[in-house]
């Protein structure tokens, strides 16, 4: 969840804004009985991952373009992975399931597949 939560917030700030005017990003972050989901909604332009083609595993890194193996490595981390556009907000739900907690704290996660909503995985 770490490394999908960095890679998300990086993409929102790094593409989706033209300008340096202070931005609105909201992370809500719920936590079930061995599920871990958390929502962001930005306002940044309309950008949904799910419709990014899949990354082309097979190919060399060296000879591989730049750019998109953020939205692979969320896509490969996360069990379920939502989009929407909402009043002129992104909003994006990762969830990640077989999570356990020891002492309230947050332990392990483990990834199970992948289930993508609001575009093609």
């Amino acid at each position: 969840m770490d490394l999908a939560l960095h890679e998300h917030l990086t993409n929102i700030i790094n593409y989706g804004y033209d300008d340096t005017k202070p931005r609105d990003i909201q992370i809500r972050l719920q936590l079930g009985d061995r599920l871990l989901q958390v929502e962001v909604e930005d306002d940044a332009r309309p950008f949904n991952p799910l419709e990014r083609a899949p990354v082309d595993t097979t190919v060399p890194l060296d000879q591989k373009p730049l750019g998109g193996l953020g939205i692979h490595m969320i896509r490969r981390s996360m069990d379920e992975l939502e989009y929407r556009r909402d009043g002129g907000r992104n909003i994006s739900e990762p969830t990640q399931v077989g999570c356990y907690f020891l002492n309230g704290l947050f332990e392990h996660c483990k990834m199970s597949g992948g289930i993508y909503r609001g575009g093609s995985p």
